[in-house]
């Protein structure tokens, strides 16, 4: 594993680049040392900038020392050819920490960035100390097989258009034809087509979240969970994910109200920033 660490950046944000796995790996670190640590997962698609422009301001003023960074095949991260998948993602992320002397820290990670944490916190407990597993982790659900499905058979933009359009906004929104609804749609179109690590990424999800094993993984996790759900997700919809909440040992189920998959960060960003420290710091 090669590259930098510790450069020190805009208003005392340290960042750099590492090589891992054959994947270079962009982060930041906000908050000083000595504080309790908080690293955040990524989404499918998803960059660390969405992070830093939600909830990190309000974890570190909390008193947390946060990492964000991208995965592989997203944002300013390489993007190696596939496949990609859960357990890859989460080497990814151990290298990541290991490069920078974070022997344990609290994980927060939202859907794809979720599955990770679900992950290491039944595998590596000696690394990860407790984990919010956000819009990532629920029993299954006839629609996610059908999602899926559906994004396994095509690479087409226009059927990932349509299936992102169904977890961006609530389901009453598209039937009432809402400006949320149109304004979602155009937001998706302009920002263009999906790349081949949006791709590689989402096929490492989507087996995660149909693969018939995840209850014995459960059954290994003995670390403090988060589980959030968002009142409108269809692919990780709240009672599913409650009932999860009630199959790992030491669970906290929570629900954010009015929001949708893949908006949440954004519609109720001080109410997820304010979950996510009472849980880490509490």
């Amino acid at each position: 594993m090669t590259g930098t660490a510790g450069v020190t950046g805009t208003a005392g944000v340290k960042g750099g680049r590492v090589e891992v796995g054959g994947a270079v790996l962009p982060y930041d670190v906000h908050g000083g040392d000595g504080r309790p640590r908080l690293v955040l997962v990524c989404g499918q698609g998803m960059t660390r900038a969405m992070w830093q422009l939600t909830v990190v301001p309000a974890l570190v003023e909390a008193g947390l020392q946060v990492l964000c960074y991208d995965q592989r095949g997203a944002g300013d991260a390489s993007a190696p050819p596939g496949p990609y998948s859960v357990p890859r993602l989460a080497e990814d992320l151990l290298a990541l920490l290991r490069r920078l002397g974070w022997d344990r820290t609290g994980l927060a990670g939202v859907s794809l960035g979720g599955m990770v944490g679900e992950y290491l916190a039944a595998l590596r407990p000696d690394v990860v100390t407790r984990a919010a597993l956000i819009a990532s982790t629920s029993v299954p659900t006839a629609f996610q097989r059908a999602y899926a499905e559906a994004r396994s058979s095509s690479r087409s933009d226009a059927v990932n258009r349509l299936l992102e359009l169904l977890i961006t906004v609530s389901a009453e929104d598209l039937r009432d034809d809402t400006p949320m609804a149109r304004t979602g749609l155009s937001f998706i179109t302009r920002r263009g087509g999906y790349p081949d690590g949006f791709h590689d990424q989402g096929r490492a999800g989507d087996e995660w979240l149909v693969r018939a094993d995840r209850h014995a993984l459960w059954d290994k996790i003995d670390v403090p969970c988060l589980l959030m759900a968002f009142e409108y997700d269809l692919l990780l919809p709240p009672e599913a994910v409650r009932q999860a909440a009630g199959l790992i040992r030491d669970a906290r189920f929570e629900m954010i109200r009015d929001v949708a998959h893949a908006n949440a960060l954004i519609k109720a960003t001080d109410r997820i920033g304010e979950i996510l420290a009472d849980f880490f710091l509490g």
